[in-house]
């Protein structure tokens, strides 16, 4: 699936070709991680070729300016996706492309679209309501 916006491209990976393309994209992902102080799975891959998670990737002119980790979840209310690991390069070219992976959403027969992420990505996204945050005491 592709979403053209200005100049950059949102792009959903075929399972079959995350193989090509992941020494470009697994250092944005696993910033995704890092955010979170959580490892990598070792199996990541293997994963997203079982279409179990989804890789998208903003590309213009050539080149891959973020990654991103989707995957779908049964909820009591219903399927919904949820956007977890991303990291990149120019945030604002690509932010607005998020479209492309709510039109996903809505052909998955999802309810909803849930974004994972640090507290900044509530000022980013003003058209998403907050519904939990984390907090964290260290001793």
């Amino acid at each position: 699936m592709t979403m053209v916006g200005t100049e950059i491209q949102l792009v959903c990976i075929p399972p079959k070709d995350v193989r090509k393309i992941w020494g470009g994209v697994v250092d944005m992902i696993d910033a995704g991680f890092a955010a979170f102080d959580v490892p990598m799975p070792a199996d990541i891959i293997e994963q997203i070729e079982a279409d179990t998670r989804q890789l998208w990737v903003a590309v213009a002119d050539n080149k891959i300016k973020a990654a991103m980790l989707t995957q779908i979840f049964e909820m009591r209310s219903g399927k919904v996706v949820k956007a977890l690991e991303c990291g990149g390069e120019d945030l604002y070219s690509w932010l607005p492309l998020r479209t492309g992976i709510e039109e996903f959403a809505k052909r998955e027969h999802c309810v909803r679209v849930i974004v994972e992420g640090r507290p900044g990505w509530a000022r980013l996204l003003p058209d998403y309501k907050m519904i939990s945050v984390t907090l964290e005491k260290r001793i």
